[in-house]
């Protein structure tokens, strides 16, 4: 279990749906992460990480370059910075969000792919 920051490439984020099809929910890119869903679950609430699951799946489309916080990095940082955890909190709401409206959205119409174009990035320093 980490936290990816993507330096290069993309990759799509999806989901699979009851028949077994992929559910598109983002595709992303330079800047954007992924994997704070399996790191913080309810960590951010202080029980350190242990409710923890993961809800999505992601898949390289193109080469790839990541920075990576494995677990034990990312809980202390997450504890020591209380807007890093505030701002991955609120990104964890979006995404929850956006998971259950993608599953909602995917068993109203039987489509191979439903997008969600809702994207969250890493803040940039001025």
């Amino acid at each position: 279990q980490a936290f990816y920051l993507i330096q290069t490439g993309s990759v799509d984020v999806f989901l699979k749906g009851s028949n077994k099809k992929r559910i598109l929910l983002k595709h992303l890119g330079p800047g954007d992460f992924f994997g704070e869903m399996s790191l913080i679950g309810d960590a951010t609430a202080g029980d350190g990480g242990r409710s923890c699951r993961t809800t999505a799946n992601v898949e390289a489309t193109s080469f790839c370059t990541f920075q990576v916080l494995y677990k034990e990095l990312f809980l202390v940082l997450t504890t020591q910075n209380e807007q890093l955890k505030a701002f991955l909190t609120q990104a964890r709401a979006q995404r929850l969000a956006d998971a259950k409206h993608g599953q909602l959205k995917a068993s109203a119409q039987e489509d191979e792919n439903v997008f969600l174009s809702t994207s969250t990035r890493w803040p940039r320093q001025p």
